[in-house]
């Protein structure tokens, strides 16, 4: 979606919210479920625990970092940007997952 208006920006976060991040959610709980030789049910039940958390977490930390990303960074540092709120997401992605309840 090329563009800069506010528009095509508010469409681009919103499609990433409502498909790709429960997609990926979801993908991160089972890869790691898989390589952890967890069971179907323990994949399942993990994801109906914890997966809302990230959900929220990504609401709460992707809209704003994405709009300042699309909207008001030129292209050539949005990479580095976007690696950089990865990486502290990714900590907390960690966190949830090994937390014991």
């Amino acid at each position: 979606m090329p563009g800069r208006t506010i528009k095509i920006v508010l469409q681009k976060v919103v499609l990433d919210q409502l498909i790709c991040s429960p997609f990926y959610i979801s993908m991160f709980f089972v890869t790691l479920g898989i390589l952890e030789n967890q069971s179907k049910d323990e994949i399942i039940a993990e994801i109906k625990n914890k997966a809302w958390r990230l959900y929220a977490a990504e609401w709460t930390v992707w809209p704003p970092a994405q709009i300042i990303n699309f909207y008001f960074l030129p292209n050539r540092y949005r990479v580095f940007y976007d690696n950089l709120i990865s990486l502290g997401y990714d900590v907390f992605t960690s966190k949830v997952k090994y937390q014991k309840p």
